[in-house]
């Protein structure tokens, strides 16, 4: 088992950011504020929202842009909803 000293540091994002103090300790996971792993270029990301867990019956569906600069994420307002029932999504 290899132990690593962590150190608990304030960033410019409203997060704290814990640091390894050696280079030979790898990140296990994508890292966030960096990134997250991903090209620094635009992604086209397909969503879709069905009725059942399935996805099988659709109900809407679409594109987004990822950038880099919102660290790839996507936020997608979808309007013609019913009210009070449950949808399943995908991206």
């Amino acid at each position: 088992m290899v132990e690593a000293l962590w150190t608990r540091v304030k960033s410019s994002t409203p997060f704290w950011v814990w640091v390894a103090p050696s280079p030979s300790v790898k990140r296990l996971a994508p890292d966030p504020l960096n990134g997250g792993g991903m090209e620094h270029a635009a992604v086209e990301v397909a969503w879709r929202i069905a009725e059942d867990e399935k996805l099988s019956k659709g109900v809407k569906k679409g594109k987004a842009v990822a950038t880099p600069n919102l660290g790839h994420s996507v936020h997608v307002k979808v309007e013609g909803l019913r009210a009070d029932r449950w949808y399943w999504y995908q991206f």
